[in-house]
C-alpha cells in the first residue's frame, strides 16, 4: 500500500496521516497501543518515544500550534499474523516507525527518531534530552580519530541540514557510501561506531535487535562513514554511517537543537528481503 511508504518528520497539520490516532482512541485503546508499542520496542525505545511524545506536549503547552500531543497515528497493513506477514505503522511528528512482522522476525527499518529543542530547558522536565546518545557517542567517536582519518572522514565544514535517505526520498537516489571506510578504523574505534549503530538498532525488542546487529556486525567490512560540519559538542553536523546492511543518517536540522535521524537497511527495508522469501517458499505458485 502506498500509505507505507507516506510516513514523515512533519507536523500532522502539515503532513495529514492515515490510521487512527491517540486523539480518537478511548482510554482502553491508548492502553492498548502502548501495550502494543512496549511489545514492539525495548525499554530504551519505548522511552525515547514516550520523551519525544513529551516534548510535542510541553511545546503544545507552551503555545506551540503546529505541536498536536495526540496526533500520532497508527496504520495496519494486513491482519496481524503469526504465520502470514504484516506491518503496522506509528507515524507523527519526528516519530515515525515502520514495524515490518514476518513470522519470528520484526524490522523497524525504515524509522525516524528527531527533536526540537534537542534539550527542554525550563520547569518540571528541564534537561530532559530525549537523543542524548546519538549525539555523544558520535562526538566521541569523531574525536578518537587521529588526522588522517579525519581527513576521510569529514567531508565538509558545512552541515548538508537535510537527510538524503529521510521521508519521501527513493533508494535509488541514495548517496553511495563515502567518507572513512570502516577498515581504515582500529578494532577499538570499530566496536564504538557499532555501539553508536546500536542506539538506533537497539530501540526495536532485545531479542530482535540483537538479530538485526548481528546482521549488520557480519557486513560491517563494507560499510563507511561520512561526516559533515563541526567535530565538538555543541556544533552543528551531520553524519551518516552507511553499507549494504544499514544506513544511519543524523543532522543537526537548522542549527544544533534540532535533530532528525533515520535508520534503514538498505538490502531489507519495510522487510522486502523477507517479504520475498516467504513468497517464494509460500506462494511460488
Amino acid at each position: 500500500d502506498p500509505e507505507r511508504l507516506a510516513w514523515s518528520n512533519l507536523p500532522h497539520a502539515v503532513r495529514p496521516r492515515l490510521g487512527v490516532s491517540f486523539g480518537d482512541m478511548t482510554e482502553a485503546q491508548a492502553e492498548a497501543a502502548w501495550a502494543l508499542i512496549r511489545a514492539s520496542l525495548s525499554a530504551r525505545g519505548e522511552q525515547r518515544a514516550e520523551e519525544i511524545m513529551l516534548v510535542e506536549q510541553l511545546l503544545w503547552d507552551d503555545g506551540d500550534e503546529s505541536a498536536i500531543p495526540d496526533a500520532f497515528f497508527f496504520t495496519l497493513f494486513d491482519v496481524p499474523s503469526m504465520d502470514s506477514p504484516w506491518a503496522w505503522q506509528l507515524d507523527g511528528h519526528h516519530l515515525a516507525i515502520n514495524f515490518t512482522v514476518v513470522g519470528a522476525d520484526v524490522s523497524i527499518s525504515p524509522s525516524l527518531w528527531g527533536v526540537a529543542p534537542t534539550v527542554w530547558p525550563e520547569g518540571e522536565h528541564e534537561g530532559l534530552e530525549p537523543m542524548e546518545l546519538e549525539e555523544d557517542l558520535a562526538y566521541a567517536w569523531i574525536a578518537s580519530l587521529d588526522e588522517e582519518q579525519l581527513a576521510l572522514a569529514v567531508l565538509s565544514d558545512e552541515d548538508p541540514s537535510r537527510l538524503l535517505a529521510g521521508p519521501d526520498s527513493r533508494p535509488d537516489a541514495w548517496p553511495e557510501p563515502e567518507g572513512i571506510p570502516t577498515t581504515e578504523l582500529t578494532e577499538v574505534q570499530r566496536t564504538e561506531l557499532l555501539a553508536l549503530v546500536q542506539v538506533y538498532v537497539g530501540n526495536l525488542a532485545e531479542a530482535q535487535s540483537e538479530r538485526r546487529m548481528a546482521e549488520i556486525d557480519a557486513s560491517f567490512d563494507d560499510a563507511s562513514v561520512a561526516w559533515h560540519g563541526g567535530t565538538s559538542p555543541g556544533e552543528a553536523m551531520y553524519y551518516r554511517i552507511q553499507g549494504s546492511r544499514v544506513l544511519v543518517e543524523f543532522d543537526h536540522t537548522r542549527g544544533p537543537t534540532h535533530i532528525h535521524a533515520v535508520y534503514r537497511d538498505p538490502a531489507n527495508d519495510y522487510g522486502v528481503d523477507w517479504l520475498a522469501e516467504h513468497l517464494s517458499a509460500f506462494h511460488a505458485d
